[in-house]
């Protein structure tokens, strides 16, 4: 399972370096993900959701809002919020 978060993750990370955005997940991020992520009758298929939910939905909310621009150098996800995912 963590490999899959991991090569999903890299994927963000790809489209973000198109803006010269360095991101790192925590440990305890990833756990989460993966956990929030699983489910025992679809197996890791529920993880892309969770990363655009969590992940990909906060980023681009915090990027056009301008909170987060080009050249940034790293966000560390680490802290999880009840509604908008992690804390950057």
């Amino acid at each position: 399972m963590r490999q899959i978060l991991d090569l999903m993750i890299a994927q963000v990370q790809n489209r973000l370096n198109e803006h010269e955005i360095k991101m790192s997940l925590s440990n305890t991020a990833k756990k989460w993900l993966c956990t929030k992520g699983f489910d025992k009758l679809y197996g890791a298929r529920p993880l892309r959701r969770v990363i655009q939910t969590y992940v990909e939905n906060v980023l681009s909310s915090k990027m056009l809002s301008g909170e987060i621009g080009s050249g940034s150098i790293n966000i560390m996800l680490t802290n999880l919020l009840p509604i908008s995912g992690f804390q950057f």
